[in-house]
């Protein structure tokens, strides 16, 4: 396999069980609207579309012993079969030296690095592969993501699976172009239609949702 993929070798664990979130979870309040209108997103589509939740001022998640704060963020979910499996999270304040914080290995039903983010019902023959979940967001629900630029073989596998045809969009950082030539490459291996779409001094999820319509 190309050199970007990283492997894992453990099956996704077959359980009932539910995944449990940061505690005091909810409804987004006006302070992540906020946030996402800052960025450019519309609050109410994506809280309808993609189910996010927000976190106050005390929220924690219990792990090995250890308590995590949670606190002021976007709870993001990652759904897989139609339940929830494992979620990121996005620091609103800007203050927290961790701005994206994912669910912990031990507590995800289905690892995140295993599985594509985004709204699979909506997915088709031809497909977006990004970065992260915000340039899901800014894509649209035909996007999906490998959750950074460090894809893994189990990602590979899916969008092959589930896409005929794939338009790879990264940011334009030098590492992530790298990584995003080694996608096109493992996935044109696995007879997957791709090329990767460069956008000039801008990530995706920063675009004006005019100029990612127009893409």
């Amino acid at each position: 396999e190309g050199g970007g993929l990283i492997r894992i070798t453990q099956e996704s664990p077959k359980t009932s069980r539910r995944l449990t979130l940061p505690s005091n979870a909810g409804t987004i309040t006006q302070s992540h609207r906020n946030y996402l209108l800052k960025r450019r997103f519309d609050p109410d589509y994506i809280s309808e579309v993609f189910k996010i939740q927000g976190t106050g001022p005390v929220s924690r998640l219990s792990v090995s012993g250890k308590s995590l704060n949670y606190k002021h963020r976007i709870v993001i979910p990652y759904y897989w079969e139609s339940r929830v499996v494992s979620f990121d999270s996005r620091d609103i304040s800007d203050r927290h030296v961790a701005k994206y914080m994912a669910c912990p290995g031990e507590l995800e039903i289905v690892p995140h690095k295993n599985i594509l983010y985004g709204m699979g019902d909506y997915w088709g023959d031809v497909g977006i592969c990004v970065e992260g979940c915000m340039d899901v967001w800014r894509l649209g629900v035909k996007a999906c993501s490998v959750s950074g630029i460090e894809y893994t073989v189990a990602q590979v596998r899916w969008i092959a699976r589930l896409f005929k045809k794939v338009y790879v969009i990264f940011d334009e950082e030098p590492q992530a172009q790298i990584q995003a030539r080694k996608l096109v490459n493992d996935l044109r291996f696995r007879a997957v239609k791709s090329e990767n779409i460069r956008i000039t001094g801008s990530d995706p999820g920063d675009m004006s949702q005019d100029d990612a319509d127009h893409l």
